[in-house]
């Protein structure tokens, strides 16, 4: 068994880790506190030489360089895990990872907070990080999910990334019903960028998270400047059968399943669903801190089931994308959630020219079990967009050049 885990600082404390002033994770268990840092840093009592980090460097005095957030963000951040190895028998010695790993299980992890924007007769809630002065880049999540799952990979990004939690999910107030479809959700994300005042904007999409990033670049080309999709779902597909789904939202049984099974057993329910997105890849670590209950939760389920129920019939209305768009897109070639190849055909027919990467190995997350890559598809876009500032003042106009799309290299398979 793996997973994530924290260095000792002390014999009193497990040192928590701080997102951001505001937004932090905290860990308490009952030990002597260490010394935060206003970066983030965690510092341990100095002398201290029981710090247990794989791959990194431990200073002298016990502190730890670097901002944990984003090393564990970048995958770079991990601890051995030892649940079999007995705790030390002398009283002056730290307990083992084993023993700090049991009492981390027990934590309950509580949700980022951001800024809640009132936005009509609707709440939204947006988290920021990356460089607040930089351009924007609005990300929105896939099904289920919340912004702080999005946010992960790019907690270092050069750009100012802005990530509101989706309606209906997090402490997104839900859309009416009739209006929980990509389309309606494409006329929120307009009412959210002119709230906030972006202009024109890239967005970064994962998931069912594109089809409303499609429909808005459509329908409004002059506010979005790029798009960049990972594993998008962004064409009709066949129904599937998703019994429990459906037995959720069910006449007179559904509520009672939705409150007293599945937000229940949130934990079970979330992991399931991480692990099945993640396959053929192990579950990449730092997805163990989301929370569950704030993930699964009656209404969350409840919106999954509708805007899943809407998808097909409005993007059955998509129309063509702008030629000069920037569209880039990425998918790993063992995706069981949505079929690489069918969505990638659908695009293909909207727009003449979208820059494709199919990553070998890799299943519905490449942005987290290979962050470097969207990362670098991100500034990849940024670059393109800044090869053509004039072109993109003349929205709609079509892409000068052949229309055969281009696909890049495929990269080596993730072991």
């Amino acid at each position: 068994m793996r997973g994530i885990g924290f260095p000792l600082c002390s014999r009193r404390n497990l040192a928590c880790f701080q997102a951001s002033e505001k937004e932090r994770i905290r860990g308490s268990l009952e030990r002597q506190p260490c010394r935060r840092y206003q970066n983030g840093n965690i510092a341990g009592k100095p002398g201290d030489t029981r710090t247990t980090l794989r791959g990194e460097q431990v200073n002298p005095d016990g502190s730890v360089s670097g901002n944990l957030l984003q090393r564990l963000a970048a995958g770079t951040l991990r601890l051995e895990q030892v649940g079999r190895t007995k705790p030390q028998a002398s009283r002056n010695r730290e307990p083992t990872a084993g023993v700090c790993w049991i009492m981390l299980k027990q934590q309950v992890f509580r949700p980022r907070v951001g800024t809640i924007h009132q936005i009509d007769k609707h709440q939204v809630h947006v988290l920021e990080s990356g460089d607040l002065n930089a351009r924007p880049i609005v990300v929105l999540h896939g099904c289920g999910s919340l912004a702080e799952e999005v946010l992960l990979p790019f907690a270092q990004s050069p750009f100012r990334m802005v990530a509101p939690d989706r309606p209906g999910y997090g402490f997104s107030s839900p859309l009416p019903l009739a209006e929980r479809g990509p389309i309606g959700q494409s006329f929120w994300l307009e009412r959210l960028i002119d709230a906030m005042d972006l202009h024109c904007v890239s967005i970064v999409a994962h998931s069912i998270g594109s089809a409303p990033a499609l429909q808005l670049a459509a329908r409004r080309p002059e506010l979005v400047n790029g798009l960049l999709l990972i594993s998008p779902c962004c064409r009709p597909v066949p129904p599937k059968p998703l019994p429990i789904l459906r037995a959720s939202v069910a006449p007179v049984v559904g509520s009672l399943i939705r409150q007293h099974i599945i937000s229940r057993w949130a934990a079970f329910f979330l992991e399931r669903g991480l692990r099945s997105s993640s396959f053929p890849n192990p579950l990449p670590p730092h997805l163990s801190v989301l929370p569950a209950a704030h993930m699964v939760n009656p209404g969350a389920i409840e919106t999954m089931a509708n805007e899943l129920r809407a998808f097909n019939k409005d993007m059955e209305l998509q129309p063509k994308l702008p030629g000069n768009l920037p569209l880039h897109v990425l998918f790993g070639s063992e995706d069981r959630i949505v079929q690489p190849a069918w969505h990638i055909n659908g695009l293909r027919q909207k727009h003449p020219r979208p820059t494709l990467r199919v990553i070998e190995g890799v299943g519905h997350l490449p942005h987290h079990v290979v962050p470097a890559v969207a990362r670098q598809m991100l500034s990849d876009l940024a670059r393109e967009q800044a090869q053509q500032p004039s072109e993109r003042n003349l929205a709609g106009v079509a892409w000068a050049g052949s229309p055969t799309p281009r696909l890049n290299s495929r990269v080596g398979r993730i072991g």
